[in-house]
């Protein structure tokens, strides 16, 4: 479970955006677990309503495709 504010019985994770590049409605992000584990990473883009394209299990609707299979 993501909460916005740190609870007494909640572990810390923070995670650092070191680039950030826009294709029309997508973003390609390159990100960097400060704390953390880094499959929490696709928890907290979940929880901001940014899924990881083709993470089914954390709520891509989106599959995910290479360019030779368009």
């Amino acid at each position: 479970v993501v909460v916005d504010k740190p609870k007494e019985d909640t572990q810390n994770c923070l995670l650092k955006v070191t680039a950030c590049e826009a294709y029309e409605s997508l973003y390609r992000l390159t990100l960097e677990p400060i704390t953390g584990r880094t499959h929490q990473i696709r928890a907290q883009l979940t929880h901001l309503g940014c899924p990881i394209i083709g993470d089914k299990l954390y709520g891509s609707t989106v599959p995910y495709f290479t360019e030779d299979q368009k």
